[in-house]
């Protein structure tokens, strides 16, 4: 399956990507409704090629209903990855949902974000 093909399959969807301050292809994805450890395998290729290949990626997590530490460990992962290659790493829009478990862990969005070099 092509890594479109796994995007779709995990509930992922892209949104137009435009050039930011830092000259990197802004990727937005939509987070799929569910982001818990059955659906992190097929996420983290597909994220972690987003990054490594187009920068700067945002995703937005407004439809996100339910969140559990595989996914919030998925998207630490991917903070640290966007880091290590100086890329900006974005979470916008959070729903009430993703917030609490956020808030649970004793985390927030400026946790989970990493800005660009």
């Amino acid at each position: 399956m092509s890594d479109h093909g796994v995007a779709q399959a995990a509930g992922l969807q892209s949104r137009a990507g435009t050039a930011d301050a830092d000259s990197d292809a802004a990727n937005t994805m939509a987070l799929p409704r569910e982001l818990t450890i059955y659906q992190v395998g097929a996420l983290s290729t597909e994220l972690a090629s987003r990054i490594a290949s187009g920068g700067a990626l945002t995703l937005d997590a407004a439809e996100v209903v339910e969140l559990d530490g595989a996914g919030v460990q998925l998207l630490l992962a991917l903070r640290r990855h966007a880091q290590s290659l100086g890329h900006t790493f974005s979470v916008v829009r959070p729903s009430d949902e993703f917030e609490e478990t956020l808030t649970l862990l004793g985390l927030d969005l400026l946790t989970i974000s990493a800005p660009g070099s």
